[in-house]
């Protein structure tokens, strides 16, 4: 593949899920360095392994655990030019809408929109003055 993103640094939130895996291995292979956020080391470790990206283990949910890991991003890599939140809504699955609550319903679409929110803004507020940075949601953000 071509080196797209030679040179870019790239955080991949919900970095060890199948798609997460999948995005870090495509911007590994186009030049970027790539580092996974998410919850399970183990799953972390073993795409790490696997596509050459760093990780580290946090909830994508927790805003100062963010703030905190895009500083050290930047430490690391000197910026950040991607930001991709691939972290799951935790939807309902199997439960009858007459069983649930207006809480269970919209739990995942307010948790959703806050940690998109959250990861977004720690790499924004790391990007001022710069046009080149990118941070970016693919979620349907309704349940």
């Amino acid at each position: 593949m071509l080196n797209l993103l030679k040179n870019k640094v790239a955080v991949v939130y919900g970095g060890a899920g199948s798609l997460g895996a999948g995005v870090a291995k495509a911007y590994a292979d186009a030049g970027a360095r790539v580092f996974l956020v998410g919850r399970t080391e183990s799953t972390l470790r073993k795409v790490a392994e696997e596509t050459g990206a760093e990780y580290d283990v946090l909830d994508a949910r927790d805003e100062a655990a963010v703030e905190a890991h895009a500083a050290s991003v930047v430490e690391r890599a000197g910026r950040i030019d991607i930001s991709l939140n691939l972290v799951p809504r935790g939807d309902f699955h199997g439960v009858s809408l007459t069983e649930m609550s207006l809480e269970d319903y919209t739990r995942p679409v307010v948790q959703g929109i806050a940690c998109q929110f959250v990861t977004a803004r720690a790499s924004a507020s790391r990007a001022r003055g710069s046009t080149r940075r990118r941070a970016c949601s693919p979620a349907d953000p309704y349940p």
